[in-house]
């Protein structure tokens, strides 16, 4: 997959494993990860390495999930409750009549932390609204591919509806 200014990502699998990671950046530099370069247990030791939450083996767990049978649903149930317990629709978008969606896209790192958080809505209002509910998340246990803590980004809509 590329992005808009030609970096690209591909994964080749084998035996429904990641086999190796290629990353090629514009310049036309690489980076490629394969077996000479992944760790004993098969893990990727790229310092870097991101798997979304789709697809990761070991969910980050939020506080509260520590024992939960589906982690990742209990994560999403979590992140959900955490919303509409911080949720309050500024008082100068509802004068304006200002609604819609914000997509929100965050990192959890490493270290179970929110980083290089991202967001896009139709207003900054709604945006500043959404930062602040997402600053209030808890530091969580990180989560883990083949077995190695890895940064995880993870997306989700946060809606403003007036009735």
């Amino acid at each position: 997959m590329k992005d808009k200014i030609g970096n690209s990502v591909e994964l080749i699998m084998k035996d429904g494993e990641i086999f190796s990671v290629s990353v090629r950046k514009q310049t036309g530099s690489s980076l490629n990860l394969n077996e000479e370069t992944a760790a004993p247990n098969g893990g990727i030791v790229d310092q870097d390495v991101k798997v979304p939450f789709g697809v990761i083996e070991e969910a980050p767990i939020f506080p509260g999930c520590e024992n939960a049978e589906d982690k990742k649903r209990c994560f999403q149930d979590m992140m959900q409750t955490h919303i509409r317990k911080n949720f309050r629709y500024p008082q100068e978008a509802q004068v304006q009549g200002i609604q819609g969606r914000v997509n929100v896209i965050f990192t959890i790192s490493k270290e179970g932390e929110i980083t290089n958080f991202r967001m896009r809505g139709p207003h900054k209002l709604l945006e500043d609204e959404a930062k602040r509910i997402i600053d209030k998340l808890p530091r969580m246990q990180p989560g883990k591919q083949k077995g190695m803590t890895v940064e995880v980004p993870f997306s989700i809509p946060i809606s403003f509806k007036l009735q």
